[in-house]
Order: structure tokens, then sequence, then C-alpha cells
């Protein structure tokens, strides 16, 4: 996801091959984006028109990553002026989180070899419980909801239930289905205002909350590492006839595997 960064503006990735350079972005939209290899500099795959906040999504990507991609970000397709060069390690001692950022892009998203989809896109669920506290039955008018997401994503209107009974002790949920990005932290806030009335005394009520949270893109795993399953030793011994017996070490081939 293009997020318009810097190289000063971004913490270090503590890649050993990490490298970003450049007046950076700042930014600008929209941009030209390519990924290349940097062995060869081959074009493994471009976008154009790159707007602040655009998912870059490969097509069709690469059976296996070189140890190192790389990237570069132009103020157009016709590559006149770079604004940032990145090189990222991409091998599998370096494994991918959603969070994750290398210049001016972040890890929004990626699918592993066994086909798990991993996602900074979080379908969320905001649920707004009114509950009627008295004995009596109340005759619900209106809710009017807020809902924010970090900086800029808002969203508010009002929902009319026309006089719908709550009967006493009895409890309305109204549920908003929402999209939160959690590759950066932010805070996302929910405010709600509920009225109604007495069906008797057709009295007025009307109550208010609200609630924050924090969310954020998920820790990063912890590196993978080597550690061998053990090796097996068979001593034994090899008749050489008249030069008498020697002792002979048989050693299984070592074996290893990846764990978390």
């Amino acid at each position: 996801r293009y997020r318009g960064n810097n190289c000063d503006q971004i913490p270090d990735p503590n890649q050993n091959s990490y490298s970003c350079s450049g007046t950076g972005p700042n930014g600008l939209e929209p941009v030209y984006i390519e990924f290349v290899n940097p062995k060869n500099g081959d074009v493994i795959f471009s976008a154009n028109n790159v707007m602040l906040g655009d998912s870059i999504v490969f097509p069709e990507p690469p059976s296996r990553f070189e140890a190192n991609t790389a990237f570069q970000i132009y103020n157009s397709a016709d590559r006149t002026t770079l604004l940032q060069a990145v090189t990222f390690h991409t091998s599998c001692s370096q494994p991918f989180f959603t969070g994750q950022q290398f210049g001016a892009l972040s890890v929004c998203g990626y699918r592993t070899e066994n086909g798990n989809i991993f996602s900074c896109e979080v379908e969320a669920q905001f649920v707004y419980t009114i509950t009627n506290l008295g004995d009596n039955s109340l005759n619900l008018d209106t809710l009017d909801y807020e809902f924010a997401i970090g900086d800029g994503e808002v969203s508010f209107g009002t929902r009319n239930f026309n006089g719908a009974p709550l009967l006493g002790n009895g409890e309305r949920n109204e549920r908003f289905n929402v999209t939160i990005d959690t590759s950066t932290e932010k805070i996302i806030s929910a405010n709600g205002t509920v009225t109604g009335s007495t069906p008797a005394t057709d009295i007025e009520c009307k109550a208010s909350d609200s609630y924050t949270e924090r969310v954020g893109p998920t820790p990063p795993p912890p590196p993978p590492t080597m550690a061998p399953k053990g090796t097996r030793r068979k001593l034994y011994t090899e008749d050489l006839g008249n030069k008498g017996p020697k002792s002979i070490i048989k050693r299984t081939q070592k074996q290893a595997t990846w764990w978390r």
C-alpha cells in the first residue's frame, strides 16, 4: 500500500539487505512504481497513477522471489524523476508481516504457498446495544450513530425505528459492518444517541454512550530458526582381514526443521 513516506519518516526494519534512498515522494500523488529484480534489473511488476492509500496487488506474482527485491518510485511513467529507491530482503529468513513498512510502501496483505491469506484489512462490526433498564416497555424512535477510524474515516447517520417496542429489561442490537486498515496504529471510536418514549405517558427518553479502542498491526513473528532434530549414529566394525577390525561411525543425514 502506497503511504508516500520519505526514507527518514519510517523506522528501519532491521534487515541486513534493506536500503532506502532518494528525496522521497513526500506524499506526492499520483506516482509510478515498479518492482525489479536487483540482480539483473528486470521489471517484475509496475503500477501507474498510484494515489495515496492505494493498494498495489501483484496479479501474477513470481513463484518464488529472489533473496532481495527492489522497487523504484517515479513522478510519472516516463521515469524522468526518481523519487525513491528501496531494496529489501524477501527470503524466508526475513518473513513478512502486515504493517511492515519499506520506504513509501507498507505490507498490507499476502498469500502463503499453502494458500493462507493474511491481510491488514480487518472486517469489523460495531454493535450498538440498546437496553431498556426499566420494567415498562418503550417505543424506540431513532439511533444517531457515528464511528471514526483514525484521522479521516468517519461514518455517521440515523436509524429510524418508527416507534418499535422495546420491552422492559429488553435489549436490541444494531450492527454496522466496517473495514479497518490495521497496517498502522490508530484510534477507533464510536458514539451513539438513542431516543424513545413511553407508550402510556409519551415521556421522551434519551441516552448517549461512547467507546474508544486502539488498533494496530500484528506484532512481527520471531525469525525462523534452524533447529536440528538430532543425528543418529551407529557404531559397527568392519572386517579388514589380516589388518584387524576397524571401528567406523556411520552417520545418518542430519535433518532440520523450520519452526517459530
